[in-house]
């Protein structure tokens, strides 16, 4: 590919990637440039498929389910987090399930528009862009502003939301709708949709909050509220 942003994209995502060395976060083995003309990324082999077409066909999986995979995304983005690498495009699509004799794996796939807040000075992540899949985007990120930890935490909620009632918060018909539906509507309680414990769905919606400062602030902090209302689903 000759287009240099889409180029630097690329490496980024293998740099980006080799630097966490987390057992969630899809490997990279190497990277490179052949004849002086294709870049090239060699990753491990993944069998099984993502959350996505998972959800098409088990929808509203039950709750040891939805625990035992948001466990291990959590763990990754929390690694992301913890090295200041916010991933900016967390939906089902970007989560693999890797079927193993008596156990799932989940990986976290595609890091390429991942913001690193400590050394991204490229102009690859320009403000005033939204970077992201729009059924999955946080606010700040449909207003085009700079994404956080507050926004992947956003964008784990409308996957916990999906996972939990077999539907988005924002069903919308085009693009534009549903970035403005993200950053002005109110997501309609879960309980609307399905029986849930109050307490569970004070978490979701915690998750959705319009204003970053008022979601949880941190994956972890998330992760304890959440993980003890799955565990008396049970």
């Amino acid at each position: 590919d000759e287009d240099p942003e889409n180029t630097q994209r690329f490496l980024r995502e293998a740099m980006v990637v080799n630097a966490l060395r987390n057992p969630h976060v899809v490997e990279f083995i190497g990277y490179g440039f052949h004849q002086n003309k294709y870049h090239y990324i060699v990753m491990e082999r993944l069998e099984g498929t993502t959350l996505g077409s998972y959800l098409q066909t088990h929808s509203m999986p039950p709750a040891p389910f939805v625990r035992h995979v948001m466990e291990q995304v959590f763990d990754a983005v929390a690694a992301a987090h913890d090295s200041q690498i916010i991933h900016r495009d967390l939906k089902p699509d970007n989560i693999f399930l890797v079927e193993r004799p008596g156990s799932l794996l989940v990986k976290v796939l595609d890091f390429g528009i991942a913001k690193i807040h400590a050394t991204d000075t490229e102009n690859i992540t320009k403000t005033g862009v939204p970077m992201g899949t729009p059924h999955y985007m946080s606010p700040e990120q449909a207003l085009g502003d700079p994404a956080t930890v507050a926004s992947d935490i956003y964008s784990l909620g409308v996957i916990l939301y999906e996972m939990l009632t077999g539907r988005l918060p924002f069903q919308k018909r085009t693009y534009l709708e549903t970035l403005f539906a993200h950053i002005r509507e109110t997501p309609p309680p879960p309980s609307q949709w399905v029986p849930m414990d109050a307490e569970l769905e004070r978490v979701v919606l915690w998750t959705l909050e319009k204003k970053p400062e008022k979601r949880p602030q941190s994956v972890r902090e998330l992760a304890r509220h959440l993980f003890l209302c799955l565990d008396r689903q049970r």
